[in-house]
């Protein structure tokens, strides 16, 4: 505020802000770009308003600057009614703190939630830090054996490494990572709860705006009841956690944690014994004994020993190695399978109850077994070499071929409502299907040239063949020893 004699309005006037010298009192302006003032309004009573222009920032992590506004330039027609030199208002002074800023989380439209704190803001007076800089010198002067971490905050300022000692955490942490820094543990080291409850907290996250080339090698982090990672470059393995929310990075071992939300990143190892994992990203090595999983997507190979898994999309590969009793597979032993689109690429093997609603499965080059209780499929492709499966076929196309196998093609009863059912069997003695089918709707054909085709009940309309399809002729009875069957007119 300025107090002058409005005359002419604030045509011609011109204040700029600067900093005064604490012991001379001299102003300096700001410096070119920044210190002129804009000024926003002039009241009757000659009260300027000018809008702030520049921004300070501290040099330190406390300081206080004395800040004056400066009449630059005037008209003859302005009358400077206040201030002792009639051209500087009076010194005001502010206390300038160094402040992080950094990301908390994200909202339901991915935008990140921000949150900011001042080096010294915990008490009245601003002596007490309210967060702790990790940098070089902190890691020069660390005493012997494990760091011992209080409950707070931590910027970590400078990358550093903290060499043969495991960092033990005694109380809710929260550590931000300015832009390309970064914190090393030795190979067999952790960052943990000290506590014996186990019930502590654990925050890593990004300053706002930072960027990171680095993984942070936090080796292991274990023992909290949860943990809150956003930065974008973590590397560790995770164990014992209560609740582990990660957005990003590079992962071994993702292991004994109650709920697992995973939003992206890699992990190269095995994600082990969860209650209730949402996972999201680019690679998983294997996913096992997890109780109920909602994989939204990314590559997996080997999944095993789920209660419930909800398939949004992805790539399931075979297992990297054989597992007794399951033997190779892309998915095996799950109680519940809702699968609604994706590619798999090896065998399913002891399925419960699981529904295809689309995706492919195997191919033309490339058979898979898929084997379990009951399989439902409403559409997509499946290419296999054997199902030993109850089957509903909804729509789709099913193309089972177990030439050259030894086995029939299909094990299990098999109810068509719509959609293409293929099945072939060579070898003498193993009919195509063993099991009924029942055909509402659809085009089904099942063949063995050199053995009966299907050794079940037929229910709908059928033709059978004894002479490879040369000629057919139809089925009147409920059962049949033709080497081709299919389904004629079927029921609309």
């Amino acid at each position: 505020m300025l107090d002058v004699l409005p005359a002419m309005g604030t045509t011609g006037l011109q204040i700029e802000y600067g900093t005064i010298n604490p012991t001379t009192h001299a102003f300096s302006p700001f410096g070119s770009g920044y210190s002129d003032a804009v000024i926003q309004s002039i009241s009757a009573d000659g009260k300027i308003t000018l809008q702030p222009t520049y921004t300070y920032s501290a040099t330190k992590h406390h300081e206080f600057v004395k800040i004056a506004a400066h009449i630059k330039a005037k008209p003859d027609a302005f009358e400077v009614k206040s201030f002792a030199d009639k051209q500087t208002t009076a010194e005001f002074t502010i206390d300038v703190r160094e402040g992080i800023a950094y990301i908390t989380g994200y909202d339901a439209d991915n935008k990140p939630i921000e949150g900011s704190m001042l080096y010294l803001d915990n008490d009245e007076d601003g002596t007490k830090p309210n967060y702790t800089i990790l940098n070089a010198a902190w890691a020069t002067n660390l005493p012997a054996g494990d760091v011992c971490l209080k409950a707070g905050w931590y910027s970590v300022e400078n990358s550093m490494s903290v060499t043969g000692r495991n960092i033990r955490v005694e109380g809710d942490a929260n550590f931000v990572f300015a832009s390309g820094k970064y914190v090393d543990l030795d190979a067999g080291k952790s960052l943990m709860d000290a506590s014996t409850s186990k019930s502590y907290k654990l925050n890593i996250l990004p300053a706002k705006g930072a960027t990171y080339v680095a993984y942070s090698a936090l080796r292991k982090i274990q023992d909290f009841s949860d943990v809150n990672i956003l930065m974008p470059k973590v590397s560790a393995d995770l164990d014992k956690i209560g609740t582990a929310n990660i957005a990003a990075g590079l992962f071994g071992n993702l292991e004994n944690i109650g709920t697992l939300n995973f939003k992206s990143g890699t992990v190269t190892g095995k994600v082990d014994n969860v209650t209730t994992a949402t996972i999201s990203g680019t690679s998983f090595n294997t996913l096992s004994n997890i109780a109920t999983l909602n994989f939204k997507e990314g590559t997996v190979t080997g999944m095993y020993k789920i209660g419930t898994a909800n398939i949004d999309d992805g790539t399931f590969d075979a297992i990297a190695s054989p597992v007794a009793p399951y033997g190779t597979f892309a998915m095996a032993d799950i109680t519940t399978l809702n699968f609604k689109k994706g590619t798999v690429n090896s065998n399913l093997t002891k399925i419960g109850d699981a529904t295809i609603s689309d995706g492919t499965f195997g191919s033309s080059t490339s058979r898979i077994t898929m084997g379990g209780t009951t399989l439902n499929i409403k559409k997509g492709t499946v290419y296999a070499s054997e199902i030993k499966s109850a089957l509903i076929i909804d729509g789709g196309t099913v193309d089972v071929n177990a030439n050259g196998t030894g086995k029939s093609a299909i094990t299990g009863n098999v109810t068509m409502n719509d959609g293409t059912l293929t099945v072939v069997a060579n070898d003498n003695g193993k009919q195509a299907i063993v099991g009924d089918v029942k055909v509402v709707k659809g085009t089904f054909t099942a063949q063995n040239d050199n053995y009966a085709a299907v050794n079940g009940t037929l229910t709908g309309k059928f033709q059978g063949s004894i002479d490879n399809g040369n000629n057919w002729t139809d089925i009147t009875t409920a059962t049949s020893s033709a080497a081709r069957i299919k389904n004629v007119v079927p029921a609309p």
